[in-house]
């Protein structure tokens, strides 16, 4: 079951009209109809989920993996200390480069001891084996978003080569003015990035990784 199959529930549950529904979230109908059509594979943006969990009293981890009850046995409303919504923004490879995708792939709770503040970091599932044994195929990632290459050296980062995304450690070459993003698994090489041939992004620095052991 789908987010979108889950929150057709809660509008039915609600016992409101869609366009209720979406009025109080300030969105669009049209952006509801995108949300709960399941051939239109849209999602909701953290915003409007932290609104539905803050008005309506939505448990968050039903709304996102259909575990546990529709509503929160705590109605008290998300403070600093409780919990957060934070996007999957794409899969990001542990291997080749990989594109981005352009809609979260799915989101996350979080409580704030864990992830202060979720505004100031990006958060991607790994796809490729590269950074093994320390980061698995299918972890979450955590980075925080930072823009200057200072101090990235030697330290694990979410870069952008050529506009598709890739976890590497970033090794600078001042002599020849290179980039190496290297792998911790000894079957990969590394990959040699000439900034004046190719476009390089940085898109922050590792922080946490998060893995789902069942």
């Amino acid at each position: 079951m789908s987010i979108g199959v889950r929150i057709s529930e809660v509008v039915r549950h609600l016992g409101i009209t869609k366009k209720s529904f979406a009025e109080s979230l300030n969105i669009s109908s049209g952006n509801l109809s995108d949300w709960i059509n399941p051939n239109r594979k849209s999602n909701p943006t953290v915003d409007s989920l932290t609104r539905i969990y803050e008005l309506y009293k939505i448990n968050l981890a039903w709304l996102l993996t259909g575990e546990g009850e529709m509503f929160r046995s705590e109605p008290a409303p998300i403070s600093e200390d409780s919990c957060q919504v934070m996007a999957i923004e794409t899969e990001i490879a542990a291997g080749p480069p990989v594109p981005a995708s352009p809609q979260p792939i799915g989101y996350l709770s979080v409580g704030t001891t864990v992830i202060r503040d979720v505004s100031k970091v990006s958060c991607f599932k790994v796809n490729g084996h590269s950074m093994e044994p320390d980061i698995q195929e299918d972890d979450l990632v955590v980075v925080k978003k930072v823009n200057d290459w200072n101090n990235t050296g030697g330290k694990v980062c979410a870069v952008k080569v050529d506009g598709d995304l890739t976890l590497k450690r970033v090794i600078h070459d001042p002599v020849n003015k290179l980039l190496i993003l290297g792998a911790s698994n000894r079957d990969y090489n590394p990959m040699v990035v000439n900034p004046k041939v190719s476009s390089i992004v940085l898109v922050g620095i590792l922080q946490t990784v998060i893995r789902n052991v069942e």
